[in-house]
């Protein structure tokens, strides 16, 4: 929970789940944020290494839409 709260300081924690892929133990923790929720992914010893958080379409830079609507043409 360390890592979490220094890298998201004014997120509420929502929820952590414990998964066990390949034999390792890591954690997926949800907070809460003003804009939504991120998931944050940290190994049993407590190092935070990956980060999801959903982005509006509007904050995502042109060349970037462009790749991701020519690679997905029917995604949404």
């Amino acid at each position: 929970m360390d890592a979490v709260k220094a890298q998201l300081p004014k997120g509420t924690l929502k929820r952590a789940v414990k998964m066990t892929e390949t034999k390792k133990v890591t954690y997926e923790v949800v907070v809460n944020q003003e804009k939504g929720h991120v998931h944050a992914f940290v190994t049993a010893e407590g190092k935070l290494y990956e980060i999801h958080k959903h982005v509006d379409m509007k904050e995502v830079p042109d060349k970037v839409a462009y790749a991701v609507q020519a690679k997905y043409p029917k995604g949404k």
